[in-house]
């Protein structure tokens, strides 16, 4: 019983239920994860945020491919993905996202979040802050 109180608490504390979380794979929550696809990625560092009601996470890329979220989402609920940091290793590289919002997540999720990276250098001084990475 005692274990099972701190796993809770644990639960409460992180931000978010995660999908390989026994609460989860019981179905005790609609919720489905999040993901995509990064293309062009050969740089490390490349950090996404993802912001919901259900909770935070951060997750750090450092290759092309598929990816996911740990953190399920409700259905229903409005979700985002944002890019914290552009990767800068060996090079700078910029990347642009697409299908990375939406206002009410449908039953299954969602897996075509899409990241497209080149190897351009980080242009914050004409005004294009929101690109995530500081020279």
């Amino acid at each position: 019983m005692m274990k099972l109180k701190m796993v809770l608490i644990m639960l409460i504390f992180s931000g978010c239920l995660r999908a390989n979380d026994l609460v989860f794979k019981s179905g005790f929550e609609n919720s489905f994860l999040i993901g995509g696809q990064v293309v062009g990625l050969t740089s490390d560092a490349l950090v996404l945020e993802l912001f919901s009601d259900s909770g935070y996470e951060e997750i750090t890329l450092s290759a092309a491919g598929a990816f996911y979220f740990e953190c399920a989402v409700n259905v229903g609920a409005a979700w985002r993905v944002v890019l914290k940091n552009l990767p800068d290793q060996p090079q700078q590289q910029t990347c642009f996202l697409t299908n990375h919002s939406g206002n009410s997540l449908p039953v299954g999720g969602v897996d075509d979040v899409n990241i497209i990276c080149q190897n351009e250098a980080w242009d914050w001084d004409v005004m294009n802050w929101g690109q995530g990475g500081w020279n």
